[in-house]
This record gives C-alpha cells, structure tokens and sequence, in this order.
C-alpha cells in the first residue's frame, strides 16, 4: 500500500508539471496576436466594434486575453448615461475579465505566460485624492482615463491587476471571482458567526453571491428584492425571499 501511494503520488506531480509545461511550450509557439476588437460606447443607446492595434508592451506591464467579462447593471447604466452625467465618452465599458498570459516585457514582475488570470478593471483618473491614496474605485472621474474597460480582446495591465486562477477554476468561472471577493472581503470585515441572522438587501449578482455565503457559512439568510425575477435565482438554496423590506431589527446583520 505505501508503495502504490507513493508511486500515484508521483504519477499526479509529474502529470501535472508536464500539463503546466506543454501549456506554456504550446503559448509560447504561437503568434503574438497583432489586433484585436473592442467594445467602443459612443454615447447613450450608441455602440460600435472596433479593431485596434496592439500596442507596444511599456516596462512592467503584462498582456492578458481576455476570455470573458462580466456584464454588470452598473456598465449598463454607465452606456445610457449622458455626459453631464459623469460617462465620459468615447469608452469602453467592463469591469471583471478573466483570460490568458500572452505576454510581458522585462521588468514586469511574477506573471508568467500561459498562466489563466483575472481581475477588475479600475480605471482612475489618476489626479483626484482617491487616485492618489491608490484607491481608484472611488474616484469620481472614472471612464475618463482613456483606459480601456474589459470588453475587449487584450488588455496591457500591470502585475498587480492580474490574479491567477487555480489550475481547476474554468476561466468562465473567473470572471465571477471579483465579485466573490468583494462579498468575501465585506463578510470579512462585518464578521458573520453561524447561527446568526441577515438580511441581504438586493438579490443582483453580488446580493446572490453574499446570500450563497453566508448560507454556506451556517447564518440564517434572507434575501429582500422588490424584483421577483431576480429572487427567482434563490429559490434553489437554503434562503428566505421578501419583495418588501420589513423591521430589519429582528436581524444580527
């Protein structure tokens, strides 16, 4: 018995370092794209698809392809916004992606090519005082940049907007991660303990997710929408739905 794990040990390190290394030999042989398309919002009701060169890569930035983006109600919004509104236009919206290493230039840190990442899209203006503190989410100028959201075919990044995926996570699937880290990091900071109760006002995406969490972290969930279509996606868990937000006295959360 010792010998036979030792040997399926063996069997699943070197299957797998030679699954990570023909990946990358297979990357590595192909044809850096040269263009790509993209998402462009001329204004509200109005969008095109562009194709655009790839840039030249500057020192420390990385190439990612983008496999997929997250649509969210915000990048709807911001598409039938008016300028005066704060959508500065031309842009091209998205916020989550998720896809595959094809590149980086000398300096650009731990990145390698082939590896399957994701991350959030940002973009800051770069001048207010949130930029500056290295908050960019709360800037208040955001989409006037010029930087590119995810809907798009390649993005140049730093290394520090990329986060690798794990080896058994689809790339459909890590378009989604952003948003579980938000809820995670929010879960985090409120400190749920099982047993309680919450309340989770909203059942989009993100109230979805929290819901699914807390269930799976043992708290009493319910969920409060006056949408029935988006409660409709809860029905399968462990969770009770409201169309109408009562005392929220009676909850820990």
């Amino acid at each position: 018995i010792p010998g036979s794990r030792i040997a399926q040990f063996l069997g699943i390190f070197r299957g797998v370092r030679r699954q990570t290394a023909t990946a990358r030999e297979v990357i590595s042989r192909l044809p850096m794209p040269t263009e790509y398309s993209k998402i462009v919002v001329d204004g509200p009701g109005k969008h095109r698809t562009k194709r655009a060169e790839i840039c030249n890569l500057e020192v420390g930035q990385v190439l990612v392809q983008v496999a997929f983006a997250g649509v969210s109600q915000a990048a709807l919004r911001t598409m039938c916004l008016r300028p005066e509104h704060g959508a500065g236009f031309p842009m091209v919206p998205g916020r989550e992606y998720s896809g595959i290493m094809i590149g980086s230039l000398n300096g650009a840190g731990n990145p390698r090519t082939g590896w399957k990442v994701a991350g959030l899209r940002t973009a800051g203006c770069g001048d207010c005082p949130a930029c500056d503190a290295g908050d960019p989410h709360w800037c208040s100028n955001r989409n006037r940049s010029g930087s590119d959201g995810a809907y798009t075919g390649a993005l140049a990044l730093t290394p520090s907007e990329v986060h690798r995926l794990p080896m058994r996570m689809s790339r459909k699937q890590g378009a989604s991660v952003g948003t579980a880290a938000r809820c995670l990091d929010g879960l985090y900071r409120l400190g749920v303990e099982k047993g309680r109760s919450a309340c989770v006002v909203g059942a989009g995406p993100v109230g979805n997710l929290c819901a699914q969490i807390l269930q799976r972290k043992g708290v009493h969930v319910t969920v409060v929408d006056s949408q029935i279509r988006w409660l409709g996606h809860l029905f399968k868990y462990d969770v009770n739905t409201l169309s109408e937000l009562g005392e929220l006295r009676t909850f820990d959360y």
